[in-house]
């Protein structure tokens, strides 16, 4: 009888061990490329990769024409918020986080913006421009379970970075 126990308990032990695991692993395995957010079931996590700069943009706020021979001063108030987009369903705090930034953050701007006479023989344009970042990214899966990164989507994020006064 002795044999038999110093043989088969430590089979037994582990054949419950395998079973249990494959148990509480089994949710994990087969959710962790649809799992919302960072995973909190611990199947993987979210990774933005390949972040580029794809130019800035001016985002037109307020404008006034100065006819030639006039002078013209704006104050102006607005309000621009930064945003995000991608194409499969990430959360913001996971874009926030990796981008280094709040990619849903609004920003209240007033500013007071003047051009000196205009002597040109024509009309100008001065106006209140908001300075927007734009940026591309990917989105991997990174699955604790495999080690493997895969991408899931693409994104892009607009964040402002601060007013310009233009004269055109």
């Amino acid at each position: 009888m002795k044999r038999i126990t110093r043989m088969f308990l430590p089979l037994l032990t582990s054949l419950s061990l395998a079973a249990l695991l494959v148990a509480w692993l089994a949710p994990a395995a087969s959710a962790h490329v649809a799992t919302p957010g960072n995973s909190p079931s611990g199947a993987g996590y979210y990774v933005i990769t390949h972040i580029a700069n794809t130019g800035n943009e001016d985002q037109s706020e307020y404008s006034i024409i100065i006819a030639p021979g006039t002078s013209a001063n704006i104050t102006q108030s607005w309000s621009v918020s930064n945003s995000f987009g991608a194409t499969i369903g990430i959360s913001k705090d996971i874009v926030s986080a990796q981008l280094g930034y709040n990619v849903t953050q609004t920003t209240s701007v007033s500013e007071t913006c003047s051009a000196n006479v205009n002597t040109t023989d024509q009309d100008q344009l001065l106006e209140w421009q908001s300075v927007i970042i734009n940026q591309s990214y990917d989105i991997y899966w990174h699955s604790n379970l495999t080690g493997d990164d895969t991408m899931q989507g693409t994104g892009w994020a607009k964040e402002y970075n601060y007013p310009r006064c233009a004269l055109y």
